[in-house]
């Protein structure tokens, strides 16, 4: 329906809605497309959802309370809509939630800043002074840093929005067949689109959680933005609300439920956790060393390779994962924040899994860079000695636990390497376990950064 003026104008006589969804199927084409309420329409309208604009005249919807719609910049840039019809908003007197999609392909950030500017102003002087929440979507024609990480490393598909009947028919309705695992925060599904298989992770309701909206809304932000070989890409998002019958209090009530889904690119080999072993089976050292750089240069992109540095705060074997050559990606973005400058904090919340956090943040909730150090450098003692390698840290003084680790894979590696490899091997091995050690001193400001790890793996190549 291009032109929505015909649609709304034909439902008027509708006069006991409580609830309506409107879609505009030329969003996204050249042309003016914007939802036009009239006088004295949908007297008992209270919730209303729109796929672009909304133009409503005074008196129409007196009984609305929330309202979500979309704005299309380029429309804005190409004088197809101007904000007055933002302004008409003040005639909705009883509003007390608006959400507001601000879509920004082919558009200048300036624009969308403005647009994000206007609204504000317009709802802090409304009379009931509604809540607003703001959300992007796309990428701006001038996002200077998303063109810079597209040079570096190869093209970037922006994530789509994957509805969620496309994600229950992929996994065959969130069948226990197509389930790959179940975490705290969500279970996680196989699926296919175009061919190829990617990971569906339907995220937990948790009401109890007040927080658990902004973490979704966090995660998909750093991840759409991140675009690294040893960070897990995202291919799309879903969220809906379903008006849907549950049971409450013994009685069928009828209820929003939220469903919230991240997309990701599959990762066969599954997640680290499943491949920690001690130096005696499992993986190979030349695997084991892959996993250590790969994991290294993915922390460095984070730390030191975007314009505002991104520290994980939850690095641990579950959350790096491995493709089909066991290459590594990091994964699970949901604690991670953005830090413009190296400084310690501190935060009312505890971060990460405490058998990979540092002792300033157990005992005083401190994070900085050094955290993710130290939660790497217990990432690598299992890599390289197996999850029982922490513990023996702990048993017995740092030269001993080198030469004990460097002694069993000296033996492992004479059965299959030649003399020079396995003097070369051996060095390797006890590089690694070295580094680890450093990265997990008890003093943060004794920690190395990420740059002089990599820079110390790489002489171990040589």
């Amino acid at each position: 329906m291009k032109d929505g003026r015909k649609l709304c104008w034909s439902l008027i006589k509708l006069q006991k809605i409580e609830e309506l969804e409107l879609f505009c199927h030329g969003l996204g084409s050249h042309e003016s497309c914007r939802h036009v309420i009239g006088p004295g329409a949908f007297p008992k309208l209270r919730y209303l959802k729109l796929n672009t604009w909304l133009t409503n005249h005074p008196g129409a919807m007196s009984n609305l309370k929330s309202v979500e719609f979309s704005i299309h910049v380029w429309a804005l840039e190409n004088a197809y809509f101007d904000f007055h019809d933002l302004y008409k908003l003040r005639y909705l007197r009883l509003l007390e939630k608006v959400h507001v999609r601000i879509i920004c392909w082919e558009a200048k950030t300036e624009k969308a800043d403005k647009v994000e500017a206007v609204l504000r102003r317009i709802l802090h002087n409304h009379p009931n002074r509604p809540k607003l929440t703001l959300t992007r979507s796309g990428l701006c024609a001038d996002d200077k840093e998303i063109c810079l990480l597209g040079l570096q490393y190869g093209s970037r598909v922006a994530p789509q929005v994957m509805p969620l009947e496309f994600l229950r028919k992929i996994t065959n309705d969130f069948s226990d067949k197509q389930k790959l695992g179940t975490g705290t925060f969500g279970t996680v599904y196989k699926g296919e689109q175009d061919g190829k298989l990617i990971a569906v992770k339907l995220l937990h309701l948790m009401p109890q959680r007040l927080d658990y909206e902004e973490e979704f809304m966090k995660e998909f932000e750093n991840l759409k933005r991140l675009n690294h070989p040893n960070i897990v890409q995202l291919h799309g998002y879903c969220y809906e609300i379903k008006r849907e019958c549950v049971e409450f209090e013994g009685r069928s009530v009828i209820a929003d439920k939220i469903y919230r889904a991240l997309c990701f690119e599959y990762m066969p080999n599954r997640n680290l956790q499943g491949h920690l072993d001690d130096e005696s089976r499992g993986m190979d050292w030349h695997t084991r060393y892959k996993i250590i750089k790969g994991t290294c240069e993915g922390l460095k992109y984070l730390h030191e390779g975007l314009k505002t540095p991104m520290y994980h705060l939850d690095l641990k074997p579950g959350n790096i994962l491995l493709d089909k050559n066991m290459a590594p990606k990091l994964a699970d973005f949901g604690l991670s924040k953005h830090v413009s400058d190296n400084q310690t904090r501190a935060t009312s919340n505890s971060l990460g899994t405490i058998r990979y956090c540092p002792p300033e943040h157990i005992e005083r909730n401190y994070f900085s860079n050094k955290f993710d150090i130290f939660s790497l450098g217990v990432v690598m003692i299992e890599i390289i000695a197996g999850s029982e390698g922490y513990r023996k840290v702990a048993e017995m003084p740092s030269k001993e636990f080198i030469h004990h680790v460097q002694e069993n894979w000296r033996e492992r590696l004479q059965e299959a390497q030649g003399c020079m490899t396995l003097i070369y091997q051996c060095r390797q091995v006890k590089g690694c376990i070295e580094i680890a050690l450093d990265c997990i001193h008890p003093d943060r400001t004794q920690r190395p950064d990420i740059g002089n790890i990599i820079s110390r793996l790489n002489e171990t190549e040589t």
